[in-house]
């Protein structure tokens, strides 16, 4: 995902599959959680890994788990595939998605639009890039004017 779209979106779903992290993919999830989008992180690999892999915690580096505004999804795709087709795994882990990303969307919020603003002008500027062009301060404040605040 490039960040024009990143920094346009409404939530994040992160695909934290394999036997590390994908670095973009944490960076990306880094961003999400400074600008405080809903995130889901979907885990399908049934291999354990990271500081938790000999308990039940997050099988992934602990840096990454505990955020609010952020649910997990962790499957065994193996084991899933085995007991259903494709169609089926696919419509579970979709309606997965959505009822996580509807719980973490509904959380209270730990910034005011002021600071949300300023976080996205900070992110906007860390981007660097053509980034600052793209994202003029009257279109930062469109997009944080369709948050929900307490």
């Amino acid at each position: 995902m490039t960040l024009n779209y990143f920094f346009s979106s409404d939530a994040v779903v992160a695909n934290f599959d394999g036997t590390d992290l994908d670095s973009g993919t944490v960076v990306e999830f880094c961003f999400a959680k400074f600008l405080e989008l809903p995130t889901v992180l979907l885990r399908t690999d049934f291999r354990k890994n990271g500081d938790s892999a000999a308990s039940n915690a997050d099988p992934w580096n602990l840096m990454c788990s505990g955020y609010p505004g952020t649910e997990t999804i962790c499957i065994h795709s193996m084991m899933q595939f085995r007991q259903k087709s494709i169609d089926q795994l696919l419509d579970y882990l979709a309606g997965e998605i959505i009822r996580k990303l509807d719980h973490c969307s509904a959380s209270p919020r730990v910034s005011t639009p002021e600071e949300d603003f300023a976080a996205f002008v900070r992110a906007v500027k860390c981007a660097g890039g053509s980034m600052i062009e793209r994202f003029p301060e009257e279109r930062i404040k469109k997009l944080i004017s369709r948050r929900h605040y307490s």
